[in-house]
C-alpha cells in the first residue's frame, strides 16, 4: 500500500490516507484529522461552518471506505452512520 493514498471529490476538499485508520481532509479552512475506530469517527478540527456539509461527506466516504475495505459491518448491525 503506498504510503498516502489521496482522493478529491468533487467537492473542493482533498482526502488523504496518512495511516491505516487515519486521514486528513485538506480545504475545509484548516486541515482535519480523522480517526476512524470500529464505532466512530474522531476529527480534530472541523474546518470552518460553510464547509460543514461537504467534511461530513467527506467523513462519510471515508467511513464507507474503510467498512467496505475491512468489512467492519457485521450482519447484525443495523448500519451505522457517521454524522
Amino acid at each position: 500500500m503506498p504510503a498516502a493514498q489521496s482522493q478529491q471529490s468533487a467537492s473542493r476538499l482533498e482526502t488523504i490516507q496518512i495511516r491505516p485508520n487515519v486521514y486528513v481532509i485538506f480545504g475545509a479552512g484548516g486541515n482535519i484529522t480523522v480517526h476512524v475506530g470500529e464505532d466512530a469517527a474522531i476529527l480534530v478540527d472541523s474546518g470552518t461552518a460553510d464547509m460543514a456539509d461537504e467534511v461530513l461527506d467527506a467523513v462519510r466516504a471515508i467511513s464507507e471506505r474503510r467498512n467496505q475495505h475491512h468489512g467492519a459491518v457485521q450482519p447484525d448491525d443495523p448500519g451505522r452512520e457517521i454524522a
